[in-house]
């Protein structure tokens, strides 16, 4: 799992300062981190979670009678992009012939699939077919719940921006989620240097030449592979029908 720790010393270790100097401190490479490079992340690869919904209770309800709230109670200051789905009770399935209980072997199987495809297939044409929209920040729009009647309790599941201690970032993309912030701050300590010409800083290792518009200019071109990595990333997979 990453951590803010592992974070910076790759970051200063890929710099390759011999004096290990950085014009930020870690609390301000965190502050920037949180800043460009969590929520580029998270456009690609968010983070999911679930938030109920009791419709009864009047915390959840709004003055628009389909619209409702709900509440991220574990890191409520993280952004909520969107609704990925919403779970309602399976009454709809069962009045639509739904069966209620599993299969027993596998000669119940081929009429217990039968069924399913049946109710889900009519379902879609119910007025148990809901539909769902996202309104920003945390309203979920319910179109035709209460025309049924619908009460009870709607799970939401939906994404949002990575939590800032890291440690939802998927491990299959820890070195990418490095690599870009490893170019954020490229491109920020690049621009700040920029800003002195072709001058170096003085330190007691000797002088370190500044380097601002070279530092930027990799900074720009890693992120901008990194971006492109994560794009393809995230694409949903192609289903090529060639019967």
């Amino acid at each position: 799992m990453l951590n803010w720790s592992d974070l910076f010393k790759y970051i200063k270790l890929s710099l390759g300062l011999p004096s290990g100097f950085i014009e930020k401190t870690d609390a301000e490479i965190k502050e920037w981190i949180i800043l460009t490079t969590i929520p580029a992340f998270s456009q690609y690869f968010p983070d999911t979670a679930v938030a109920g919904i009791d419709v009864n209770q009047a915390k959840y309800r709004t003055d628009n009678h389909n619209v409702y709230k709900f509440f991220d109670t574990e890191v409520p200051e993280l952004p909520i992009f969107d609704i990925r789905f919403c779970h309602f009770s399976q009454e709809g399935d069962l009045m639509m012939g739904h069966p209620i209980e599993g299969v027993w072997g596998m000669g119940e199987l081929r009429e217990w699939a039968v069924y399913v495809f049946t109710a889900r297939f009519t379902k879609q044409f119910s007025s148990f077919n809901f539909t769902y929209k996202f309104i920003q920040p945390n309203k979920v729009r319910i179109d035709g719940y209460e025309h049924i009647g619908g009460t009870g309790y709607v799970a939401v599941e939906y994404e949002r921006e990575q939590p800032h201690d890291l440690r939802k970032i998927p491990n299959a993309m820890k070195k990418d989620f490095m690599d870009l912030a490893l170019a954020d701050l490229k491109i920020q300590i690049g621009t700040i240097r920029t800003m002195y010409g072709d001058s170096a800083i003085t330190t007691p290792f000797g002088d370190i030449p500044l380097r601002g518009d070279t530092l930027k200019q990799e900074g720009n071109e890693l992120r901008d592979k990194i971006i492109d990595k994560l794009s393809d990333g995230s694409a949903p997979g192609i289903i090529i029908d060639i019967g």
